[in-house]
């Protein structure tokens, strides 16, 4: 049995933290680079376990200190500007609020504690939101990089509490709408989620937002490739073969059916990744039933209430294809029924098998992601059957 290898970081989202206990870091700090180098506002989507929240550190570390913690990493020898404030929000942090005033309070609690470290002082005449428009705009031209995380869990949050979710909507609107208005110190700003909740009726200062989730440019931004993970797994990958007496060659076919064939791509023949977190769950515990890592999209499964017109069959087949445009993946999410198959593709559970003129064919990216909508569609069968 192959021992004494370094911890994997599962539950490890902290740049620095990876780094010095030595974890295994899939380096992909040269696409870090080519976004991190421009002064831009970049809205990335994915669905959950795709690293996001690793970049979102990854990032933080690159602005805050320079390169000090990417020895040996590919933007080491490409990066040379110097260190900027950093401002780091996590919007998962305001989960379990009770209603809309109560998320106003620890999300401007929050404001404050973050912000302060860097000279934000509330005198207290205003409201907060106006101090911190005040403050914003005083700031040195591009100095400072926003970091935004999971910017849209507090409305997944309250999805089926239509009035806190429009008091949730309103405080976040006018804090996004101070980041349009006062930007001049924005050296960059980054939002991450697995929603594009960017249209008029949401938000409508987010309209300046360049959105990478889809594209031949960021379709690796995160996530592992087969080559990847033979790079930098190996020895995990012989452990977890060894335990589950497999061949390091089925070991990696079981990964590929379990974890991967995911494409954010556009583009023929565009190279697939696996979700990482699910990857480095099977690699952690080789010896734990399958079973026992449920696919997890971190939706109410009651917001997927269109799935019959997604799959009107009585079965969902795990080769199940069909066609959509591209542009509506691409279209902010509004909350309407009728967009199960977004909802879907967003959420992980459908992936771009192949592109086409305007049109995309969709289809299951591995055999959790069938068996997640499988059952999801069952349950919907039988609540309309029930009604």
């Amino acid at each position: 049995m192959i021992k004494n290898l370094p911890p994997l970081s599962v539950d490890c989202s902290d740049f620095i933290a990876l780094r010095r206990a030595g974890m295994p870091y899939v380096d992909k700090t040269e696409f870090v680079y080519e976004i991190a180098k421009h002064p831009y506002k970049y809205l990335f989507l994915r669905p959950r376990g795709f690293g996001k929240s690793l970049l979102v550190s990854t990032l933080e570390t690159l602005f805050r200190d320079g390169l000090e913690h990417f020895r040996g990493l590919a933007i080491e020898r490409l990066w040379t500007e110097k260190t900027y404030r950093v401002v780091r929000f996590d919007f998962s942090e305001f989960s379990g609020f009770s209603d809309d005033e109560d998320f106003r309070v620890r999300f401007e609690q929050r404001l404050v504690d973050l912000c302060g470290k860097l000279g934000f002082r509330p005198t207290g005449r205003f409201d907060i939101l106006m101090e911190f428009a005040c403050w914003l705009g005083s700031l040195d031209i591009l100095s400072l990089a926003l970091l935004i995380d999971n910017y849209d869990a507090p409305l997944i949050e309250c999805l089926e509490r239509p009035e806190v979710f429009e008091g949730v909507r309103r405080t976040m609107s006018q804090f996004f709408a101070i980041l349009k208005s006062r930007d001049g110190g924005l050296r960059f700003l980054f939002l991450t989620g697995v929603f594009k909740i960017t249209h008029t009726r949401f938000f409508p200062a987010l309209n300046n937002l360049q959105d990478i989730s889809y594209g031949p440019y960021h379709a690796h931004l995160t996530g592992f490739t087969d080559e990847e993970i033979l790079e930098n797994f190996g020895p995990y990958l012989d452990r977890a073969a060894e335990t589950r007496g497999m061949t390091r060659g089925d070991l990696a076919a079981m990964l590929r059916a379990r974890c991967g064939g995911y494409s954010f791509d556009f583009v023929e023949d565009s190279p697939r990744v696996h979700c990482p977190k699910s990857v480095l769950q099977l690699l952690a515990r080789p010896d734990a039933a399958i079973s026992d890592r449920p696919f997890d999209c971190g939706v109410p499964s009651s917001a997927y209430s269109d799935l019959k017109s997604c799959f009107p069959s009585s079965s969902v087949g795990r080769d199940e294809t069909l066609f959509y445009p591209f542009l509506h993946l691409q279209t902010p999410w509004e909350g309407r029924e009728t967009e199960g198959i977004s909802l879907l593709a967003r959420t992980g559970c459908l992936t771009i098998q192949s592109p086409a003129e305007g049109i995309v064919r969709l289809g299951f990216p591995n055999d959790d992601a069938a068996s997640f909508t499988q059952r999801l569609h069952a349950e919907e069968v039988a609540r309309s059957e029930g009604r």
